[in-house]
């Protein structure tokens, strides 16, 4: 008799994990024990584990193509706010609590409604396709566990800084293999896509806030960094919605 694990399980488990590591940090607010602290910041390095063990399980198992679907952002997403808390730790014990409950919110989703086997166009089932598709998600949830330190008035700590600045990298990079994708399918540069036209928007206003806050133009950095991520989450929410009424467009794209 075989034994065969769905990798939707693995994506169960990320979501325990996340969960259970929200609880532990309001215990911690009761009791400060560092062994609390140590189990939370385990946890949630297993569900980083976790998303990723499933990431690779539908790619490589399942072969079900990737990022075409609203469900495969979040789930990126969620990657990306707690791997930008895990990789700099120092000082997250209270700022952690963003990105989980980030994490946890986009979660909610693909695991009660799992993301299905959707059909895509020749366009989106490439490598390129997923690779740009992935690194926006991870770098708009790099984005977003950085929030914590955007609205302190005082005290900066240069973790979130390196949060912030790899939110920006990643979604940067993001949008040049947009550009480069655009290019091998269609032969030009830019094409007006509503979720590329939205992301592009909320990176530009994402990278307007940091240089900002680096000039110490403290209200314009927090009123840009907020618009650039309300940004975001529309193009990672609303675009499907938004495409449905864009004349001539073939498919959606992330």
């Amino acid at each position: 008799m075989s034994l065969w694990l769905d990798a939707s399980a693995l994506l169960g488990l990320a979501y325990a994990c996340v969960l259970a590591g929200l609880a532990l940090w309001v215990w911690e607010q009761r009791r400060a024990d560092r062994r609390v602290a140590a189990l939370r910041v385990g946890l949630a390095w297993a569900a980083v584990a976790l998303l990723a063990g499933y990431v690779l399980a539908q790619g490589l198992v399942v072969r079900r193509v990737l990022l075409v679907n609203l469900g495969d952002f979040l789930i990126f997403g969620a990657l990306g706010a707690l791997l930008a808390t895990q990789v700099w730790q120092q000082n997250a014990g209270n700022g952690q609590v963003v990105p989980l409950a980030v994490a946890l919110a986009a979660l909610t989703f693909p695991v009660f409604w799992p993301p299905s086997a959707s059909p895509a166009s020749l366009e989106q089932s490439t490598a390129l396709y997923a690779i740009q598709a992935a690194f926006h998600a991870l770098g708009a949830g790099a984005c977003m566990a950085a929030m914590p330190a955007w609205y302190r008035t005082s005290g900066a700590i240069d973790v979130w800084a390196r949060r912030e600045r790899a939110g920006l990298a990643v979604l940067g990079l993001g949008i040049g293999l947009s550009s480069a994708w655009a290019w091998l399918n269609w032969g030009i540069f830019w094409r007006s896509d509503p979720r590329l036209n939205l992301f592009l928007a909320g990176g530009l206003a994402l990278l307007a806030g940091f240089y900002a806050g680096k000039e110490n133009h403290l209200i314009s950095a927090r009123a840009l960094k907020t618009i650039g991520i309300a940004i975001l989450l529309i193009a990672a929410l609303g675009a499907e919605f938004i495409a449905r009424g864009w004349e001539h467009l073939a498919f959606v794209a992330w």
